[in-house]
C-alpha cells in the first residue's frame, strides 16, 4: 500500500499511456484493415492463392470486411476454366458471406 501511496501519480500516468497506446493500436489497425488499398491487396492476394491451388483463372469484384458484424463478403468471385472467352465463366458467385469467430 505504501507503494500506491508513493508513486500513485506514476502508476496512473502508466497505465494511461499504456490505455492510450493500445487505443491506438487497436484504431490504427481497424483504419489500415478498412482501407481500400488494404482491399485491393487482399483481393489480389485471395485470387492469386485460389488460382495457385486450382488453377482456374479466377475474378473477385470486390472484397468487403464488416468488423461489427464480423463477416467477410466475396463480391462478383467467378472461375474459369478452358471455356471460350465468349462463353459463360464455367461457375460464379454474386456475393458469398463468411462469418467469423
Amino acid at each position: 500500500m505504501k507503494i500506491w501511496k508513493r508513486h500513485r501519480g506514476k502508476i496512473l500516468a502508466a497505465l494511461s499511456a499504456l490505455l492510450l497506446g493500445l487505443l491506438l493500436l487497436v484504431g490504427g489497425a481497424v483504419w489500415v484493415l478498412s482501407s481500400d488499398e488494404f482491399r485491393e491487396v487482399a483481393s489480389d492476394r485471395i485470387v492469386g492463392a485460389i488460382e495457385d491451388r486450382t488453377g482456374l483463372e479466377t475474378r473477385l469484384e470486390s472484397f468487403e470486411i464488416d468488423f461489427f458484424n464480423q463477416t467477410l463478403a466475396f463480391v462478383g468471385l467467378s472461375f474459369r476454366g478452358e471455356e471460350a472467352a465468349a462463353d459463360p465463366p464455367l461457375f460464379g458467385f454474386d456475393r458469398i458471406d463468411v462469418g467469423l469467430r
